[in-house]
């Protein structure tokens, strides 16, 4: 069963459905995540963008975490899911601790923002939450491959408009395989281009990427040729 989701519905019930799905990039990808977060050995971690949490269990407990999301119940199940003695919740962006986070993680977020200002705004907001020489990572589908199939998700591009990675800021209509059923929503795709000079221009600079090759997961074959996933981690630049 597919379910059209609009892109607007992460802001609404809906989305706890498309976390459900997403059971591989919990298999797939959070190990993976939580070891390139786990090198950079924070004491605090804000998970911008947070869902409902998906994550959080592959963190080390010893970890203080703050929550983000601009959708406050997803938010609060995700607090739910944290192994962590110190959880906080944050309901709105004006109460974010400033200069205070070793590490911010925007997962799955970027693909949210339908241009360049919407993302500058929150990496602004995300630069303030960190202190000096703090890490953004940022988890992201590999913008270079939309077109590929994989284990955990695929993009419908129509014969007719196939996928144009020149093409900035388009919608495409991603599904992700579930577990029981399939999900299928809009995000917009961002070149690598684009992605790192408007990090680079909130302050930001890039201080390694790793590619997240796709793995076998229940039953399905994996892609030997493309990585799925793209993960970048920016250090915040000292005020000079």
């Amino acid at each position: 069963m597919k379910k059209r989701i609009g892109n607007e519905f992460w802001n609404s019930g809906e989305a706890h459905e498309a976390f459900r799905s997403d059971t591989f990039e919990e298999a797939g990808l959070h190990p993976h995540l939580a070891r390139i977060i786990g090198g950079y050995t924070p004491e605090k971690l804000l998970d911008f963008g947070c869902g409902d949490g998906a994550l959080l269990p592959a963190l080390d407990p010893s970890l203080e975490i703050g929550l983000y999301d601009p959708n406050l119940a997803s938010a609060r199940l995700a607090a739910q899911r944290s192994g962590s003695p110190v959880t906080r919740v944050y309901e709105d962006l004006a109460s974010i601790r400033q200069d205070y986070y070793d590490v911010v993680v925007l997962s799955f977020v970027l693909i949210c923002f339908p241009g360049k200002e919407e993302f500058l705004r929150a990496l602004h907001q995300i630069r303030s939450a960190l202190r000096e020489g703090g890490v953004l990572i940022v988890a992201e589908g590999h913008p270079c491959f939309r077109d590929r199939q994989f284990v955990g998700h695929h993009v419908n591009y129509p014969p007719d408009a196939p996928f144009n990675y020149n093409a900035p800021f388009h919608e495409f209509n991603i599904c992700l395989h579930g577990d029981e059923k399939d999900v299928e929503f809009y995000d917009y795709h961002w070149t690598l281009s684009d992605t790192l000079n408007t990090v680079i221009r909130a302050g930001f600079t890039i201080d390694a990427m790793h590619e997240i090759a796709d793995s076998d997961y229940s039953g399905h074959k994996a892609n030997p040729f493309f990585p799925p996933y793209l993960v970048i981690c920016s250090k915040k630049q000292t005020s000079s």
